[in-house]
């Protein structure tokens, strides 16, 4: 088994589709495999892994919790993927964001910026919310932007429906 977990992970980096990684398997309480691959940093030059190498898991969240539970949503008929964000954050509807939805939210085709330090000015959440709806959008629908803020509103509005 680890032989064939590790060439797996050796051969991923190979292909370039993943720096390195770290695997730990227990099995009844015991650590059967723990190992560190390839690099944990690239640039500006390569740093090999270590088993003790911390990870940002901050966007696994998106993909493991917050589009999970939208969908449920969904399928619920709690929300659609038409709804407009106004629906449920009245205030958002200014500076071009009138007719941005779920939809739009979730395939990162807001026309909201990527990131804002929100952390670095101690903001709290209606502060952030607030935040993101005082900012302007431009191409809504037509370019997609990775975006940390429409995944902020997706929250809420989960926080709201639920």
């Amino acid at each position: 088994m680890k032989t064939a977990i590790l060439q797996f992970l050796e051969k991923q980096i190979n292909l370039e589709h993943i720096p390195g990684a770290v695997i730990c398997v227990s099995f009844n309480g015991k650590v059967v495999l723990q190992e560190a691959v390839g690099y944990r940093s690239l640039y500006p030059s390569r740093t090999k892994m270590t088993v003790d190498t911390i990870f940002d898991l901050a966007s696994l969240t998106k993909v493991v919790a917050t589009t999970p539970t939208v969908l449920k949503l969904i399928e619920a008929g709690e929300i659609m993927l038409e709804d407009k964000i106004t629906k449920f954050i009245p205030k958002f509807g200014s500076k071009g964001k009138e007719e941005i939805t779920i939809r739009n939210l979730l395939t990162h085709t807001s026309g909201l910026p990527a990131h804002k330090p929100y952390y670095a000015k101690n903001l709290n959440a209606d502060e952030i919310i607030q935040s993101i709806c005082e900012e302007e959008v431009h191409s809504v629908g037509k370019k997609v932007v990775y975006s940390d803020l429409g995944f902020i509103l997706l929250y809420r509005i989960i926080e709201q429906v639920t």
